[in-house]
């Protein structure tokens, strides 16, 4: 599985981008943030990245910056990929996992943890929320015998 930058994220970043640029007008602005979060979405992100380039030309340091970010970023941001081969391209899912796994179980009313004891915890909710308990109980009594 490769690394995704959350899509939402991504495009928070790119909106800067709108912000920082001079349009004629904000039926053009909205229309040049449209048709870049559909190059982000859709095309590799070498295209992306090569029409954003366009405003860095013209850019302030804001527009150079946020360049930079997507450039650094070019191989967690191939999001037409990831969306043939069914992955997420946003972070719901897992923040959805932290708050089911983590939170429920770790912050609960009343509830106080030593730090170790906390990770070790969760190390096991994770092993049986991710359906890896018998692998991990084989592995652990392997590593016992041994």
């Amino acid at each position: 599985m490769s690394t995704c930058l959350d899509y939402y994220h991504a495009v928070e970043h790119l909106a800067r981008v709108a912000e920082a640029k001079t349009f004629a007008s904000l039926i053009e602005k909205r229309a040049w943030l449209d048709n870049m979060k559909k190059l982000l979405k859709k095309a590799p992100p070498a295209v992306f990245l090569a029409e954003l380039a366009k405003s860095r030309r013209r850019g302030n340091a804001v527009i150079r910056r946020e360049y930079a970010y997507f450039k650094t970023n070019m191989s967690a941001i191939d999001y037409a990929r990831l969306s043939r081969e069914k992955q997420p391209i946003g972070s719901g899912a897992i923040e959805s996992a932290v708050r089911r796994i983590v939170n429920l179980r770790i912050k609960g009313a009343g509830t106080f943890w030593k730090l170790e004891n906390a990770e070790a915890a969760l190390h096991l909710r994770c092993q049986l929320k991710t359906n890896n308990w018998s692998m991990f109980y084989a592995d652990l009594l392997n590593g016992l015998a041994a």
